[in-house]
């Protein structure tokens, strides 16, 4: 007998062997899709792990694999790998990297459908919704699914009624596996076989002379096919020749009828995105850059890993594309991955204008089927090396000749993955997966993460810095405003936004044609809404957070939950009509300079203001193109865009960046307000930076005035090495929660005291962070402090043995882990 493991789309830690039938032993090998029932009504489509003759010690029947969709594997054994290393370094299940893995159009499951039962006869005591649900079935084709039910029957919340309908043995309960993502198939127009050179048409032709139309459509089509031609395409596509002729498909299925062309069927590939792209050769380097370009390839030689520390508007892209076309010419691919896919917009074009059709793009935006196209394009062997550009999903590719990865702006921490699992960080998994490939790993930033950086200082890592801004660009200007101090001598209202000198540089910039841009990292209106009369604050119900007011949509939304409520007319306490906003976010923002600059067309870029990529893209094109003359945004500001008329930018609050309770809070203040000060001054002329603060004598602060990472990287480095924080060990956060809050600090006190004799020192809690309920489940943290000469594999092996131990004895307890 032959066997197969296979691997679900599920929470689990195991395979689970089924059995192979006869008519496939030939072609199931690992890497596989298969169709395999799990549980009694439910199909998955699995993944081969192994294929084997050992029959499984317990006696249980084993269930035969269902279908097999494919010829050829879809995963390679590479990628399983890198999954069974992703799941044990980030203590997850190697089923839930699949599923995070392989687009949805590659791993259709079952869904439940329902059909009447042959020769049950009607209960005279069914009610209104039972006789309404069997009515409805009775109309079906084929059986149905709940919604579906649902929607033609007009009664919602069916299933309760459906599962009382299977026991009484008046409905029958069945799966139907779901259609995936297909290969696109396509009809072609070719002549008919009887036809094979000019002279045998004139019979044809004659036929014709009473059927004008058709006459003209057969024209049309020897027109654009040349069958005769050795360079004539012989077929064309029937959608394309009905556009392009104007005939209907009536005339052409006559034509078929006639015998006169033929219609084929057949998969076609997809066409790459770019195919049409005039492309340009790469830009030339200049001196700097070239010299950065070099010791990168001369790193290359003795470190796997290089780190490209370059100044705000360098030009890290121009070397980066260089290196990824040296990859290329070499047979290889590479991988340019970006933190965010708000970056993908402006960087697929910049790429395209080089790669052209070997560029693909690969994220969470575009749909299932181009993200399955892209997948089986890399499955091809004989393709020519690709350049893949995207976020950290596309590290899961299919790659087998990758000899390449980029992480640009490699500190942003939205290369972490937070939910679900795997809990990953894109930046680290990206150096195993080179690794795995023999391929070198590129890190490029303005404000590298300390860790990183770390690496590179103590030669782990190779390190070449970029100091020359491009085209001789001047550093901005920066200018820290002492707000305390301004309100101290009224020449701030309390509540204003703007100092007097960002009012007077937006003042010069709008005077000059220069845009503006104002950073402030919170979105909504207001973070805290209050009760003049009573003090009372809306919270929110799941969650042990306030309601941020949007204006906009005049609601009270949780920014943990989702959930929203309108903002009440009268205070549910003491009923006065009264309300007041406390602190600001992004909205507020942008409502107050509209009212100071009534004639400046003025924008906004948050995650409220685009939630597509559709409206990120209109949202830059504007401020590009100088329709917009002022951007407030939030972070997404940051993240490596270039505009070449921006004049000022304002930092609306410095202080509550830097007053995080977080150890990397210091870090990532200057990390923004590095990066958003790059925006100012690009090409020839100078900008300004106006960054608001009750603290001007930070050092941190002095930093950024200087633009001195070096000395906030010694600094900091020095801190956490002292308080023995990264990059001096590993951090693990064992993350509790449960409904009951008593059971929860019960379960985390017990984890902790099960810990505790092998981290005395390295062991924080188990302690509630700051928002300690979210979606009403209680949270409780562990922090795990990892010596770096501590084995990775025994920590593992420890904690998930407690993690199992723990489980049975308290019944609704979540548990997962967060690695570095």
């Amino acid at each position: 007998m032959l066997y197969a493991d296979v691997l679900l789309p599920l929470p689990m830690a195991d395979a689970y062997t089924y059995l192979v039938p006869d008519d496939m032993a030939d072609r199931v090998t690992v890497g596989l899709r298969v169709v395999v029932p799990f549980g009694a009504r439910r199909y998955y489509t699995g993944i081969v792990r192994d294929v084997h003759h050992r029959a499984p010690s317990a006696g249980y029947a084993l269930k035969p694999i269902f279908v097999a969709p494919d010829e050829t594997p879809v995963v390679r054994p590479a990628q399983l790998r890198f999954w069974d290393w992703m799941a044990s370094y980030y203590l997850c299940t190697p089923g839930e990297v699949y599923n995070a893995a392989v687009p949805a159009g590659l791993r259709p499951d079952s869904e439940t459908v329902f059909s009447l039962s042959d020769g049950y006869a009607s209960a005279p005591t069914l009610s209104p919704k039972a006789q309404a649900a069997l009515d409805a079935l009775a109309t079906f084709p084929k059986p149905p699914t709940v919604a579906e039910l649902e929607r033609r029957s007009g009664v919602r919340n069916l299933l309760p009624t459906l599962t009382a309908l299977v026991a009484e043995g008046a409905v029958h309960v069945d799966a139907e596996v779901k259609a995936g993502i297909t290969p696109r198939r396509e009809t072609f127009v070719r002549l008919a076989a009887d036809y094979p050179d000019e002279e045998s048409l004139r019979p044809l032709f004659d036929t014709l002379r009473r059927a004008a139309s058709q006459e003209r459509l057969l024209l049309h089509f020897l027109d654009a096919a040349r069958p005769f031609s050795p360079d004539g395409r012989q077929e064309v596509p029937r959608k394309e020749l009905l556009a392009t002729s104007g005939a209907s498909a009536a005339l052409l299925t006559a034509l078929v009828r006639r015998g006169a062309l033929t219609l084929v069927e057949r998969t076609v590939e997809p066409q790459p995105l770019f195919l049409d792209r005039v492309t340009r050769p790469a830009r030339p380097l200049t001196s700097a850059q070239q010299s950065a370009y070099e010791a990168i390839r001369a790193s290359f030689d003795t470190h796997p890993v290089c780190l490209l520390h370059g100044a705000p508007s360098s030009g890290k892209t121009e070397i980066f594309l260089h290196l990824i076309l040296d990859t290329l010419r070499a047979g290889r691919q590479a991988l340019y991955l970006l933190p965010e896919i708000a970056l993908t917009t402006q960087m697929t074009e910049r790429l395209a204008d080089v790669l052209g059709p070997r560029l693909l793009v690969y994220h969470s935006g575009l749909t299932d089927r181009e993200r399955t196209e892209v997948w089986r394009r890399l499955l091809r062997t004989d393709s020519e090396p690709a350049v893949v550009v995207g976020v950290r999903s596309s590290l899961f590719l299919p790659f087998d000749r990758l000899g390449l990865i980029v992480v640009d702006e490699e500190h942003e921490p939205s290369y972490k993955q937070n939910d679900p699992a795997p809990r990953y960080h894109a930046r680290n998994a990206a150096l195993m997966l080179a690794r795995m490939h023999g391929a070198r790993a590129l890190l490029g930033s303005a404000t590298p993460s300390l860790e990183t950086y770390y690496l590179a200082r103590t030669g782990r890592y190779g390190l070449v810095t970029l100091a020359e801004r491009y085209g001789a660009a001047p550093e901005p200007e920066i200018v820290l405003v002492d707000t305390k101090e301004m309100r101290r001598k009224r020449r701030m209202k309390y509540d204003a936004l703007l100092s007097p000198p960002l009012r007077e540089a937006i003042d010069g910039a709008l005077a000059e044609g220069r845009q503006t841009i104002l950073f402030r990292n919170r979105r909504g209106y207001a973070p805290v809404m209050e009760c003049r009369s009573c003090g009372y604050v809306p919270r929110c119900a799941y969650c042990d957070v306030s309601l941020t007011y949007h204006r906009t949509q005049h609601r009270l939304v949780c920014h943990y939950c989702g959930r929203s409520q309108p903002l009440p007319t009268h205070c549910p306490e003491c009923d006065s009509e009264e309300w007041r906003g406390l602190g600001y976010g992004t909205e507020r923002v942008e409502d107050e300079i509209g009212a100071l600059y009534p004639t400046v067309r003025v924008g906004r870029l948050d995650t409220d203001a685009v939630r597509t990529p559709r409206a990120y893209r209109r949202v830059l094109s504007d401020f590009e193109q100088g329709y917009t003359q002022l951007l407030v945004g939030t972070q997404m500001l940051t993240k490596g865009l270039d505009f070449g008329r921006v004049g000022v930018v304002g930092v609306l609050s410095a202080d509550s960046l830097m007053s995080i309770p977080d150890f990397r809070a210091h870090e990532r203040a200057f990390q923004l307000m590095m990066q958003v000060s790059g925006r100012a001054g690009r090409r020839d002329r100078r900008g300004t930076v106006v960054i608001q603060t009750t603290h001007p004598d930070d050092p941190l602060l002095q930093w950024v005035r200087t633009f001195d990472y070096v000395s906030m990287a010694t600094a900091l480095l020095a801190e956490r090495r002292r308080f023995i924080y990264p990059p001096y060990c590993r951090l693990i956060t064992i993350i509790l929660r449960h409904r009951n809050e008593d059971t929860l600090r019960h379960a985390a006190e017990t984890y902790a005291e099960r810990l505790r004799p092998s981290f005395t020192d390295g062991l924080l809690g188990p302690y509630a962070p700051p928002v300690a309920r979210v979606r009403s489940l209680y949270i409780r943290q562990i922090l795990l402090k990892v010596p770096l000469t501590q084995p990775a594999d025994d920590v593992r092996r420890l904690l998930l043995a407690i993690h199992r131990a723990l489980l049975p004895d308290f019944a609704g307890l979540r548990i997962h882990y967060e690695v570095d």
